[in-house]
């Protein structure tokens, strides 16, 4: 199953009106979304509309926003952050929302979804390292030692090992 995703594309200013900022930032998102096989539900487009000034409503974001909330989209694809949200309050709206998908296990569903989908394509390398520390510390707090089953080994006593203070050194009293 592609993650179903909404293109989020704006522009500030466009004196002429001709849609050529955010139509090369609707090919850019398309072309991420493409190579990580996505796929693209949906296109907002907020052009010559600033995210700067307070008093603006983005129609497009916010209709982005209600989709995502309905399940129509489950993510979102945008040329950059400053394209997105520019005010602190817009970017706490998208936070919230992904912070909830995140309490109701939703984040922990779509990477278990991925993943599969990977290993399927054989895109994922499942390698184990055994660190063999730890595994002598988990034998030891298992009591291991105690049965038998590992050796203690301590190293040698070397000259630089030796006691270097004076309550140390042997005769101090």
């Amino acid at each position: 199953m592609a993650r179903k995703v909404g293109v989020y594309t704006r522009i500030s200013r466009d004196e002429e009106g001709e849609a050529l900022g955010v139509a090369r930032q609707q090919q850019d998102c398309e072309r991420l979304a493409d190579l990580r096989s996505w796929q693209v539900v949906k296109t907002y487009e907020d052009n010559d509309v600033s995210a700067f000034k307070r008093n603006v409503v983005r129609d497009e974001f916010e209709l982005m926003l209600t989709d995502l909330r309905a399940g129509l989209i489950d993510g979102i694809v945008a040329y950059d952050l400053d394209r997105l949200a520019r005010q602190p309050r817009d970017l706490e709206r998208l936070i919230d929302l992904f912070r909830r998908w995140q309490r109701d296990g939703i984040w922990g569903k779509l990477v278990t979804q991925l993943q599969a989908q990977a290993d399927a394509k054989g895109l994922i390398t499942w390698d184990v390292n055994v660190d063999s520390t730890i595994c002598r510390a988990h034998q030891h707090a298992a009591g291991a030692s105690k049965k038998g089953i590992c050796k203690r080994s301590r190293p040698a006593v070397s000259p630089s090992s030796q006691p270097t203070t004076a309550s140390d050194a042997p005769g101090a009293g």
